[in-house]
């Protein structure tokens, strides 16, 4: 997303549409070229694309900004790191799951996220201070009383 605003802030929102365009086409493509292996072959298909997304991205802002591939390369990181931490934790929680059902699919949503945000949290100490103050706040009462108070 950063690559695609510094695009349209060198005033290029040209390029930005034909990007546009073109990530709306091999979606669809995606989509229909998926949808032979079921929902998990669209799930395969969607991801193969928005990673490409990304390769595309990166390639139109280098040619249009002249902003070198290391400074994107660098900024991706940290979310992919958190993504396969996440892809792992999740796996590994839901092979403790034994049914495949509603539940199956809500827990793992739920484990996803916190996965995710666990994971951010490792490479970030001020999120892991606003989550404290989260708890915090949700374990106060409105009268300003904790649980923990006597």
């Amino acid at each position: 997303m950063v690559m695609i605003k510094a695009i349209t802030a060198k005033g290029r929102a040209d390029v930005v549409l034909l990007i546009n365009i073109l990530k709306v086409f091999l979606f669809v493509m995606a989509i229909f070229i998926g949808s032979k292996w079921g929902i998990n072959g669209i799930a395969v298909a969607i991801a193969l694309v928005n990673m490409g997304g990304v390769v595309i991205n990166i390639f139109a802002s280098v040619k249009s900004t002249g902003m070198k591939i290391n400074n994107h390369v660098r900024d991706l990181i940290q979310p992919l790191a958190n993504t396969i931490l996440m892809a792992l934790g999740m796996y590994v929680v839901l092979q403790l799951v034994p049914d495949e059902n509603i539940l199956q699919v809500i827990f793992g949503i739920i484990c996803a996220i916190l996965f995710y945000y666990l994971a951010s949290s490792i490479f970030n100490r001020d999120q892991m201070k606003d989550a404290g103050n989260i708890l915090r706040k949700v374990f106060t009462f409105s009268h300003g009383e904790s649980f923990d108070s006597d």
